[in-house]
């Protein structure tokens, strides 16, 4: 049996922002998902390397959103030759409308406190999407704040709620993270979340230069009668209003 490959992947922005840069095992003969790291209608710059070997390709994913359409992926291959290659798997109709979440209304809590999540880096973007009181507990029941205790004990998860956590960083202390617009079901049928990081002190008012965590923690409610909201992608615009992250979370339960 083939053995598991290691594949270190960076993807970059035109203007060099890294919408992932990290190493996934894989398994031989085995695939390994990484969602959320190509933006349709852009233009990226894919970097990977398996065991010694290094290719780097610029890849425009030019695709227009449609109603109820999966938007294909990047296909990363490790050849039996020992070559990588890299494709667009385009996009097809397998999205039902029917499978479509709806999604009734939103609330932010007023406080945000850290989960119990340990993370390799403390710059890059990230995020839960918890569906159910148990996965809710295991990453918030430590923690002394009751504004985040009341707000997930009215979190209706057996009604179809569902909380999205997100973190991302600002370069200095006085900014906070926010919805940039309000959530939405797009195009292709999963839910949007848009956040931004804004400075919440006045321009001639200074602030400690220090790469600051801002975290946002948001109640969706879904129609309970109607398809289960099983991921969410995030939307993370960063302080200069230019740099832009997205990223897909899978719903813990």
């Amino acid at each position: 049996m083939d053995e598991p490959h290691t594949f270190e992947v960076r993807v970059e922005t035109e203007n060099g922002y890294a919408l992932a840069d990290d190493a996934y095992e894989v398994p031989g003969g085995g695939t390994e998902r990484i969602a959320g790291i190509g933006v349709p209608g852009a233009t990226q710059t894919f970097t990977i390397a398996v065991d010694g070997t290094e290719h780097s390709e610029t890849l425009s994913l030019a695709i227009e959103p449609a109603d109820h359409v999966v938007d294909g992926y990047v296909d990363i291959r490790y050849t039996t030759a020992g070559e990588i290659e890299l494709a667009v798997t385009p996009r097809s109709e397998s999205t039902d409308p029917d499978s479509v979440p709806v999604l009734t209304g939103y609330s932010v809590s007023d406080s945000v406190v850290r989960p119990d999540v340990e993370r390799d880096s403390e710059t890059d973007s990230w995020g839960l999407f918890l569906a159910s009181r148990r996965t809710a507990t295991e990453y918030f029941g430590d923690v002394d704040d009751s504004a985040v205790e009341e707000f997930i004990a009215e979190t209706a998860f057996d009604e179809g709620d569902r909380l999205v956590y997100v973190q991302a960083s600002a370069p200095q202390t006085c900014y906070e993270l926010a919805l940039s617009a309000e959530p939405s079901i797009d195009t292709n049928g999963v839910p949007v979340v848009d956040t931004e990081v804004t400075r919440t002190a006045s321009a001639d008012e200074a602030c400690g230069d220090a790469v600051t965590p801002v975290d946002l923690l948001v109640r969706l409610s879904f129609d309970v009668d109607g398809p289960p909201a099983d991921v969410v992608v995030v939307r993370v615009t960063g302080s200069a209003g230019t740099q832009r992250e997205g990223f897909q979370l899978e719903a813990e339960r």
